[in-house]
């Protein structure tokens, strides 16, 4: 990415995650917020693999920590899907 557009991407990134957490907070369709926050998730996750392979000091280590943070996402969102 060039260094121009480095800051307005990390910027709409952060403001995309505020609003995903908004989001989560709200309550509202949990299934669809679990399914937002997976897609930027392997988004994120395979751009930094597919670019940047080199910077990430271990990669394994973070496909795990997101897998584990995923299968939480989603156990929150089926709970509380089923809960309403």
């Amino acid at each position: 990415m060039p260094r121009a557009l480095a800051r307005p991407a990390l910027v709409a990134l952060g403001l995309a995650e505020v609003g995903l957490a908004a989001w989560v907070i709200s309550g509202r369709r949990p299934v669809d917020a679990a399914r937002a926050e997976t897609g930027l998730l392997i988004a994120m996750n395979g751009g930094g693999l597919a670019f940047s392979r080199k910077h990430i000091a271990a990669p394994r280590a973070l496909l795990a920590e997101n897998l584990a943070f995923l299968a939480l996402v989603w156990w929150t969102a089926v709970s509380e899907r089923d809960a309403a």
